[in-house]
């Protein structure tokens, strides 16, 4: 069985501060993906989506379309458990940020609408290796992953992965759910290197009500923070490298009281760089989403970020107003 789906969403914002982009307007097309899976009788499946960038080339200035994700869903193997074990093979998705991103629901109007760790950059949605999934007790499940530790961006031949492990509960309107990554960075020193990432979440469900709270704490190499932009562009010092912990947690709360009208607000706090003075950002989200078919909505925005003054050279106040369309078939 083949089954396919589209996403597209379109964005018209507005800038209010930093006071050099008050006014400025723009267009985007933040969210464009086409995902494909065929199902054999075995219920193995091969899944893909390829998606639009707006990481244009120097030359051209052309969006470009990439690969997301591509794997091998493996379960006729273990059908002797009765399908509590199977394994995903290829460019897998990162689980955690997965579910994250599907309590939220509300991603599609750019980076500054993607979940926690993936908008400053400590997890990466996709990566070349392998997840297996092992669900027991009715509502608990264990996912178990080993990837390259290099996102879907470049290749990886290093001799150092990264691991993850995920123990997750869910109910009908509860949800619990704690993870730990390791792994450690090739270029650099072992006393320096360690990549690691501690992260809990609880949620609650209910038909016109959703809230959750994330947490996680993280360490990384200084030099890795500033080179590779994390934390909105964080500018620590490059030398000496140090390993710096960072800590961060999100609230996300949404209201629907009607078939047509619902609330989707958020609130963030960071310290990327514990034991550093004045590094911290907060940013809060508030929107206004309509329901205009079934596979159609969109949504009014207003978000802000605040930094410290000592994060770095950009504004201390970044906001925006925002429009928003989206068609998911």
């Amino acid at each position: 069985m083949l089954e396919s789906l589209l996403t597209f969403s379109f964005l018209f914002g507005v800038g209010s501060q930093p006071s050099s982009e008050r006014g400025q307007t723009y267009f985007e097309v933040p969210r464009l993906q086409a995902a494909f899976a065929y199902t054999n009788e075995e219920q193995d499946s091969v899944r893909m989506a390829l998606r639009g960038t707006d990481n244009r080339d120097s030359v051209t200035k052309k969006n470009q379309i990439e690969l997301n994700w591509a794997y091998a869903d493996i379960h006729s193997p273990f059908s002797s458990s009765d399908g509590n074990v199977h394994v995903d093979i290829g460019l897998v998705p990162n689980k955690w940020l997965d579910a994250q991103a599907k309590l939220w629901g509300f991603t599609y109007w750019g980076n500054d609408s993607e979940v926690l760790l993936k908008r400053y950059k400590y997890l990466s949605s996709t990566d070349l290796g392998m997840n297996a999934y092992w669900s027991f007790a009715s509502s608990a499940q264990l996912i178990l992953s080993a990837v390259n530790g290099e996102g879907n961006t470049k290749s990886e031949s290093g001799p150092r992965k990264d691991v993850q492990a995920i123990l997750a509960y869910e109910e009908e309107s509860f949800q619990l759910a704690a993870g730990y990554l390791r792994g450690a960075y090739d270029d650099y020193d072992a006393s320096v290197n360690l990549k690691e990432r501690i992260m809990a979440r609880i949620s609650y469900l209910s038909p016109d009500m959703e809230l959750s709270l994330e947490g996680f704490e993280a360490k990384d190499p200084s030099i890795v923070l500033t080179q590779s932009a994390m934390a909105d562009s964080l500018d620590l010092p490059i030398s000496p490298v140090e390993s710096v912990k960072g800590q961060g947690a999100s609230v996300t709360l949404g209201w629907k009281w009607s078939n047509y009208w619902a609330m989707k607000t958020r609130y963030d706090l960071l310290n990327p760089a514990v034991g550093y003075s004045l590094k911290a950002l907060s940013s809060g989200t508030v929107a206004l989403v309509n329901k205009l078919t079934k596979s159609m909505e969109q949504a009014f925005i207003y978000t802000r970020t605040d930094y410290q003054e000592n994060h770095s050279l950009q504004s201390e106040i970044r906001e925006k107003f925002l429009w928003a369309l989206c068609y998911k078939n």
